[in-house]
């Protein structure tokens, strides 16, 4: 009984990853998570949210850290830089999209728990194009890139909610939290 149970999970967490999602579609929540609209794809709710293009985004930003921690020459004492980068990506991805999804629970907004998830990871596209860019020519502007993909997210949090107050709050609480990272990222941590 307990291994067709883990047999039965295993195949509703591989529908999840390897759902046929095209690649215009993929390029096309990527473009829309730039543009700070509170309408997106990913909400829709007659569609099932996708993993795949999330889970690429967080590792693409796992490559990115690693670039610019062997670039930095970053000694990491214990562990591996891979996993060190491993570790800060996953971590963020995973307990921001808790974080919000509780907000989400707390004040009844219209969203679910995979929606939160595809959400916070989507606007981790931002994050990867200001890392590259600042690796590659160093302009503070490029910052900018993080700062239209939060408002991003805040306004699909915003969007959502029946309540303007709590809408509010969870627009001002969900720009804080993502926008938050990439200024550790970009200038607390010897990561980038």
């Amino acid at each position: 009984e307990i291994r067709l149970s883990l047999v039965g999970s295993e195949m509703c967490i591989r529908d999840r990853y390897q759902r046929r999602v095209r690649g215009k579609t993929v390029v096309r929540r990527l473009v829309g998570s730039l543009i700070p609209t509170p309408k997106s794809e990913i909400l829709d709710d007659h569609k099932e949210p996708e993993m795949y293009g999330p889970t690429m985004i967080v590792f693409t930003l796992v490559l990115i850290l690693l670039w610019g921690m062997k670039s930095r020459n970053t000694v990491v004492n214990e562990g591996t830089l891979v996993g060190t980068a491993m570790g800060v990506c996953f971590s963020y991805w995973v307990s921001s999209s808790c974080v919000l999804f509780a907000l989400v629970y707390l004040f009844s907004i219209r969203m679910r728990l995979l929606q939160v998830v595809s959400a916070v990871g989507y606007a981790l596209f931002g994050y990867c194009l200001t890392l590259s860019f600042h690796h590659l020519i160093g302009s503070p502007f490029t910052i900018a890139f993080a700062l239209l993909s939060s408002l991003h997210l805040a306004l699909l949090f915003f969007s959502r909610s029946s309540s303007k107050k709590y809408g509010f709050i969870m627009l001002l609480v969900s720009f804080g939290v993502h926008f938050s990272f990439i200024l550790y990222l970009r200038f607390f941590s010897a990561y980038v």
